[in-house]
């Protein structure tokens, strides 16, 4: 109850000082990039509140939490009888409808249970997330899982277990287009992106390279999905002439790879030619084979996630050891923000990230960490539209 009680104090703190949320639609950045164009292509949405789309919910959550509140069943069903009439308007063919529906019911008992669990939940799926096709799919089965954070990029799965484009206007779009979290996904993304094409600038003009000639190599580090690869204007065949080594642990990623692949370049995923290696980023590091083979190490959504702050030294010492000498590192710290706690609190995002309290923390760090490693340059990008930035992108290079 402390921990809940410093959360929400936390929270009051940073609506009470936040300013007009209209930053990601005043001071667009990057349009140049296929991936933020097209998601500033739909019609305009309007910017997250923190009160109407965060405090409230995360209100809810600790005041049902402590007076021990929960929806009824008569209103846990109206919330399905509202999903499958949303469904019933906007699916575009009557098996479309009858998918939606089957979809609908096997999610049914686990949507009850969260929102018995969680009555800030219940509050969100009654004001948004009933009145969506593709919304309750995320905290039922998408959440806390990479493939989520295809949302950033206007496309996921739907209530009937079908990827595709999100629908324009729903919530799940507007969180996609507006949500600060997935706007600096987009961005940090976007940063890895343009290294991979200014240390290759082969890959601009790429017409034919032979089977076996690679233009460089890349290793990426807690690798996902790839969307820095995937979103940002990259042809099958560009990827092809890199030799890209990747590497994580979970398990259900190629299933989803496949997925992915076969949506963005019409091929299932092992026709990547990238060396996809399911284990730790600990094992990669100590790969002799690999020290001082890179051109680029990416290790994106990572570092926030390490133990404390030699974990993290010891992160980066290993990525400085994977780098050719004239090599460049992409990296980032995420930054304690109202999108966070509303996943971690109201969504039920069970993490173990340890976001820092401020971007000039973040920064503070990594300055630390790299005066220790010795031998790296640091620059860094802050997201110059949001007052509460949500986290800072690090390029290090060799010295």
């Amino acid at each position: 109850m402390a921990s809940d009680l410093f959360i929400f104090w936390r929270c009051e703190v940073m609506m009470l000082l936040a300013k007009r949320p209209d930053h990601y639609v005043d001071k667009p950045i990057r349009l140049e990039e296929a991936a933020e164009r097209a998601m500033h292509d739909w019609k305009t949405y309007p910017p997250m509140h923190p009160w109407h789309d965060h405090m409230k919910y995360i209100l809810a959550t600790l005041l049902g939490r402590a007076f021990h509140l929960r929806p009824s069943p008569e209103q846990m069903a109206d919330i399905i009888r509202t999903m499958k009439a949303y469904a019933t308007e906007h699916c575009k063919s009557p098996e479309e409808t009858v998918a939606h529906y089957k979809g609908i019911e096997e999610m049914r008992p686990r949507l009850q249970e969260l929102m018995t669990e969680n009555y800030g939940f219940y509050k969100f799926m009654r004001d948004h997330g009933a009145k969506s096709l593709s919304y309750a799919r995320f905290p039922v089965s998408l959440v806390p899982r990479a493939i989520a954070l295809e949302s950033a990029f206007g496309v996921n799965y739907d209530n009937a277990g079908v990827y595709h484009e999100l629908a324009p206007g729903c919530i799940s779009m507007r969180c996609g287009v507006m949500e600060y979290i997935n706007v600096d996904l987009r961005r940090r993304a976007g940063i890895a992106n343009q290294i991979i094409q200014w240390i290759f600038p082969e890959l601009v003009e790429y017409r034919t390279v032979p089977a076996k000639e690679k233009l460089g190599c890349v290793i990426t580090l807690g690798a996902g999905l790839l969307v820095e690869f995937r979103k940002f204007g990259l042809t099958l065949e560009q990827l092809q002439s890199l030799q890209i080594i990747a590497c994580d642990m979970d398990e259900t990623l190629l299933k989803e790879l496949d997925v992915v692949f076969k949506h963005d370049f019409g091929v299932p995923f092992v026709e990547s030619g990238i060396d996809y290696r399911l284990c730790s980023i600990d094992e990669v590091l100590a790969d002799k084979n690999l020290q001082g083979a890179a051109d680029v190490v990416l290790m994106d959504g990572v570092l926030s996630y390490c133990d404390d702050e030699a974990h993290m030294e010891r992160y980066v010492r290993g990525m400085k050891d994977l780098l050719k000498p004239n090599g460049v590192i992409c990296c980032d710290l995420q930054v304690l923000v109202l999108g966070l706690i509303m996943c971690a609190v109201v969504h039920g995002w069970k993490s173990s990230m340890k976001p820092e309290k401020s971007a000039d923390a973040a920064i503070a760090k990594m300055e630390r960490v790299c005066a220790r490693v010795g031998g790296l340059n640091m620059t860094y990008e802050v997201d110059p539209r949001n007052p509460e930035p949500v986290g800072v992108t690090f390029k290090l290079k060799r010295s």
